[in-house]
């Protein structure tokens, strides 16, 4: 049956690409790829977990991302009155030059960076108590994510989380800045990608590695937006740049798995082998997801919606003065070997509200990002960047991400990222709209 969905998939993600004008990176393409993806990874274990993929399971998937492919076309083909724009269009054409920046401003939002970096190594050694690199990190993520302490000296200060968000967006606004100098003008600025690469520090810094995938990915959709904002939306982007996206796709995975012992992964997960590991990571989510509609969880005393609206239960908690618990769903095993916990996006749908909710919540999925998407080629475009690029490639992840877990009910709908976009409104026109002119007296 689960080559079935493959071919399902496959065929899906076809007409997609074919319904929204062959656009490789539309939200509903990438969705569905993603999907497919995952698909074959888990194929590539059928063996080892011994999957036996039912029906029902089957047709939850399908129906799934046949109303994201849907939505998403019906996205692409509305008539609005506007069409696509580029610099190319002769009434947008304007003198443009890369973009600059006072070496003094730069100085200080990279010490910023430092900054934050430091503290919050001070604070996971304050937390942890020191010790081994690695086994400091493991212990902080068991701490932090997963509550293995009750002490609340484990929290991270209100005040440096606030930095670290903020450093997060520096990292996507300073991505951009060098891709539209790089892809707009042919002119490499590496030192604006000091901020990105300190941000990644400090993500391997949490024993984390999701947000560095997520920014990588989130660059290759800017890279190809600006592209086309420079070259016009109706050009094909040439095959080079295709196999440059297929290279750091590589370079992304072996990443992924070789700094696993750096961060203190390798504890829980002792898999020596490479495509064993990062396909586990990848297709796990789709066996799980079968295993856990063969047998659900036991009724339990949660919310209306709790596992889908995840962050807005926490957001309340939180409101009425009390500590919101680390929720984590159930690890599961198959043929005895132990997958892990992530269920894809579609689980919380259909755990919380059946097919009903399947239905609904992947429609309005892909028509926010449908629609979004949209706005954002028929932008009056007279920069190649712009707020709006930058806010969209910010929470484009969810799509990329949508076969693995839900990121967009459960984390975009919330007040943390209204937050970080607020921060990023601030920053892009501080650093890029009005930048900040600071002139030192000698």
């Amino acid at each position: 049956m689960i080559y079935l969905l493959a071919i399902i998939v496959f065929s899906l993600l076809f007409l997609t690409y074919l319904g929204v004008d062959r656009d490789l990176m539309h939200p509903s393409v990438m969705t569905i790829g993603a999907t497919l993806l995952c698909i074959l990874a888990a194929i590539y274990n059928v063996k080892l977990w011994r999957i036996q993929y039912h029906l029902n399971t089957t047709l939850i998937v399908v129906v799934g991302l046949f109303c994201i492919s849907l939505t998403g076309m019906l996205c692409a083909k509305v008539k609005t009155g506007k069409s696509r724009k580029s610099l190319q269009d002769e009434k947008f054409v304007r003198e443009c030059q890369p973009f600059l920046m006072s070496d003094i401003l730069f100085l200080m939002i990279v010490c910023f960076n430092l900054f934050v970096l430091a503290w919050y190594y001070y604070i996971i050694l304050k937390i942890t108590g020191g010790g081994a690199f690695t086994e400091m990190l493991a212990n902080f993520r068991m701490m932090n994510s997963y509550g293995a302490s009750s002490d609340d000296a484990v929290a991270v200060p209100a005040l440096l989380n606030q930095c670290i968000k903020l450093n997060k967006v520096l990292a996507y606004i300073f991505v951009m800045i060098f891709l539209n100098n790089l892809i707009g003008y042919k002119k490499k600025d590496w030192k604006f990608l000091l901020p990105p690469v300190l941000f990644c520090f400090q993500t391997l810094l949490g024993s984390d590695r999701i947000y560095i995938v997520i920014l990588a990915g989130a660059s290759v959709v800017m890279a190809y937006i600006i592209w086309h904002r420079k070259n016009g939306w109706k050009r094909n982007i040439s095959g080079r740049y295709l196999k440059i996206a297929v290279k750091s796709l590589i370079v992304i995975l072996v990443f992924f798995f070789g700094v696993r012992n750096v961060i203190g992964h390798n504890k829980s997960n002792k898999i020596n082998d490479p495509m064993v590991y990062i396909t586990q990571y990848i297709g796990g989510s789709i066996q799980l997801l079968d295993l856990y509609v063969q047998d659900p969880l036991v009724e339990s005393d949660a919310g209306w919606g709790e596992e889908s609206f995840s962050s807005i239960y926490k957001t309340i908690i939180q409101l009425h003065g009390e500590t919101p618990p680390k929720r984590h769903m159930e690890f599961r095993a198959s043929n005895g070997i132990v997958i892990g916990n992530i269920y894809t996006a579609i689980r919380k749908y259909y755990h919380d509200f059946g097919y009903v909710g399947v239905i609904i919540l992947c429609s309005i999925f892909g028509l926010f990002f449908g629609w979004l998407y949209r706005r954002l080629q028929q932008e009056r475009v007279h920069h190649l960047m712009s707020y709006s690029l930058c806010a969209y490639c910010f929470i484009v992840h969810c799509a990329l991400y949508f076969p693995l877990d839900d990121l967009f009910f459960s984390g975009v709908i919330s007040i943390n990222y209204f937050t970080m976009l607020i921060y990023m409104w601030i920053v892009y026109h501080l650093v890029i709209e009005k930048p900040l002119k600071i002139k030192v007296k000698v």
